[in-house]
C-alpha cells in the first residue's frame, strides 16, 4: 500500500513505560501519539543532532571534509538561531553558506570540495546552457531520468534510506570523505562523458516519454566561434566561477581550433564538452 499513511492500531500499540535515545522515560499509559511525539522530541534535542546535521549539509553544500570547527560553527546555528530558537533550518543554511570555509579565495587544496552527483550534473548543465525543447522553440519537458539513472541515481528512488550513496564513503586511492564516489566507479565516469555527449551533441529528441524532448540552446556563442578563447572566457565564468586552470583553458582552445571555422555550432559544442567532461568542472569548489 504506497497510498494510505501508515497508521496507528491503538489495540497494538505499548502502553507501558519505556527508556529511549539519552535516557528519555516515556511513561505508562500514553497514547500512541502521544509516546511518539515525546520520542520526536527526544531525538530533536539529542546532543548529537546539530553536529550529524551540519555533516550531511555542510557535505552536500560544500565540502565533503569539513573542519571540526566549521561542523561546530554551524551546529550552534542549529542549537541556537541567535533568538534561543533551535533546528531554524534557514538559519543553519546561512551559516553553511556564510561560512569562512565556503567563501574568500578560491579554494586550491586538494581535500576541498565534493564530486557532483548525477542528478545536479545534469541540472548543472542545462541552466548554464538555457535548455529549452528539442527544436529550441518551447520549455524542455524535463524527462532526464534515463540519463541520471545510467550513472546511478533514480531520481526520487534511492537504492536505501540512507540516500544514494554512502555517507562515510572515502574516496578510492584517499584517506578523504568522498560520498558522491560511492556511485561513482570507471563505468560511470564513462556514462557520465557519454550524458554529456547526448546533451551536447544530440539533445533528447521527441518521445512517447519526452513530448517536447531537450536541447541545449548554444546561440549565444555562435557568432563567437572564431575566438574560441573567447567562448572559454566565457564559460570558464558561467560554469566554473573563473576557476579554470590556465592550463586547461590553453587546452580547450587548442581543441576548438582543430575543428573547422566553418562548423561554429560544433565549435562550440566541442568547448562545452570538454569542460563539462573535466575533472575540474566535476568537482565542485
Amino acid at each position: 500500500d504506497y497510498i494510505t499513511p501508515m497508521p496507528l492500531v491503538a489495540s497494538s500499540h505499548d502502553t507501558t513505560s519505556k527508556t529511549i535515545i539519552g535516557g528519555v522515560i516515556i511513561p505508562a499509559g500514553q497514547t500512541g501519539d502521544q509516546d511518539l511525539n515525546q520520542a520526536i522530541d527526544a531525538l530533536f534535542n539529542h546532543p548529537n543532532v546539530g553536529p550529524y546535521l551540519a555533516t550531511q549539509l555542510i557535505h552536500s553544500l560544500v565540502t565533503s571534509n569539513p573542519t571540526p570547527a566549521y561542523v561546530a560553527r554551524v551546529a550552534s546555528a542549529f542549537n541556537d538561531n541567535g533568538v534561543g530558537v533551535r533546528g531554524d533550518l534557514r538559519a543553519v543554511v546561512e551559516a553553511i553558506l556564510l561560512d569562512p570555509e565556503a567563501r574568500g579565495d578560491v579554494k586550491s587544496a586538494p581535500e576541498y570540495g565534493h564530486l557532483k552527483e548525477p542528478v545536479l550534473y545534469i541540472t548543472n548543465l542545462l541552466r548554464a546552457l538555457d535548455a529549452k525543447s528539442a527544436d529550441l522553440t518551447a520549455p524542455s519537458d524535463g524527462y532526464l531520468s534515463p540519463q541520471a539513472q545510467s550513472m546511478n541515481q533514480n531520481l526520487f528512488r534511492p537504492n536505501t534510506v540512507f540516500s544514494y550513496y554512502p555517507a562515510d564513503f572515502v574516496a578510492p586511492g584517499t584517506s578523504l570523505l568522498g560520498p558522491e564516489f560511492g556511485i561513482f566507479g570507471a563505468n560511470e565516469a564513462l556514462r557520465k562523458a557519454n550524458v554529456a555527449n547526448t546533451l551536447i551533441f544530440t539533445g533528447i529528441p521527441v518521445s512517447t516519454n519526452s513530448p517536447a524532448g531537450t536541447a541545449l540552446d548554444f546561440t549565444p556563442y555562435l557568432s563567437l566561434a572564431g575566438s574560441p578563447a573567447s567562448i572559454v572566457s566565457q564559460l570558464n565564468q558561467l560554469m566554473m566561477h573563473g576557476t579554470m586552470s590556465a592550463a586547461m583553458q590553453t587546452s580547450i582552445v587548442n581543441a576548438a581550433n582543430a575543428v573547422s571555422l566553418t562548423n561554429a555550432l560544433l565549435r562550440v559544442q566541442t568547448i562545452v564538452y570538454l569542460i563539462a567532461t573535466s575533472s575540474q568542472y566535476q568537482i565542485q569548489r
